[in-house]
């Protein structure tokens, strides 16, 4: 006879993950906005195709190139603080992003450099939400 599964969205019932995850998918939510705003001043910004195509992968590659390193720093460090610390990093570049297209003062270059920077910080951020969740939600919630 089947063992009766516990529903998928019963680890939302847990405060601690419920907050977390609610947090972390606006977080995501922000990003995914950032990365169409950037994609779009960049249209503003050049003419050039090659270029816009960039603020995609400017993103992506620190994803690529630092997620085992990010991993790492999961497993070593407080998962929270390393959360926070993401957090507060994508959180800052987004403010100076922000401050610089206010002033009009954004380049091409700066801007795949502020999302490259972004990147970053999701790729540090990552591995600590996901190896978390084991933490938060008990195995008889999975």
């Amino acid at each position: 006879m089947a063992k009766d599964r516990p529903s998928v969205l019963q680890p939302l019932q847990l405060p601690t993950f419920r907050k977390i995850w609610i947090a972390n998918f606006a977080s995501s939510f922000g990003g995914l906005i950032q990365g169409v705003g950037a994609a779009w001043m960049m249209t503003a910004l050049t003419n050039s195709v090659d270029l816009v195509a960039l603020v995609q992968a400017s993103t992506s590659l620190p994803i690529m190139l630092f997620s085992l390193l990010g991993g790492a720093i999961a497993d070593n460090f407080p998962r929270r603080r390393v959360m926070l610390f993401a957090q507060v990093f994508m959180f800052a570049v987004s403010v100076l992003l922000t401050l610089t297209a206010w002033f009009g003062l954004v380049t091409p270059w700066l801007l795949l450099t502020f999302t490259f920077l972004i990147g970053c910080g999701a790729a540090l951020n990552n591995p600590s939400w996901q190896a978390s969740v084991g933490d938060l939600v008990p195995r008889s919630s999975v």
